[in-house]
This record gives structure tokens, sequence and C-alpha cells, in this order.
């Protein structure tokens, strides 16, 4: 994680690489700075998947319903 803060800092598209669990990368960048061409780079390299966070208000504007209803969370 250390590693990925000076390049969050700079804007920089940076790998998160998952040593513990499932062995998993992915291409991380903040989405303040990200731009169309860097979206494109990592749908390229990303067979085409991207998860964007979104805060509740902006969701609802756009008409986005919860990916799991607040019922079906495990507690």
């Amino acid at each position: 994680m250390d590693q990925l803060v000076p390049e969050f800092r700079t804007g920089r598209i940076a790998l998160l690489r998952d040593d513990f669990g499932a062995g998993r990368s992915v291409l991380v960048v903040p989405a303040e700075s990200v731009t169309s061409a860097e979206v494109n780079r990592v749908l390229a390299l990303t067979g085409g998947l991207l998860f964007v966070a979104v805060d509740p208000e902006r969701a609802e504007a756009l008409l986005l319903d919860p990916m799991v209803r607040p019922s079906s969370v495990p507690t």
C-alpha cells in the first residue's frame, strides 16, 4: 500500500495486488484525475471491466440502484 500512495498523489494508474486472498490484481486510478484516455487504457488492459465508486446522491441522480439490497447483506 505504501507504494500506491505516491502514484495516487500524482494521479497515475497503479497496480494493486492482493497478496493474501485470491492473488488477483487490479488497476486503480484516482477519479479526480482520470482522463478519458486513461479510462480507455484501463478498459483495454482489463478486458472491459470498470468499477467506479459513486456517492449515494450521485447514484440517485443517475437512477442507479444498489447492487446489494440492505436486507440481503449478511450481518
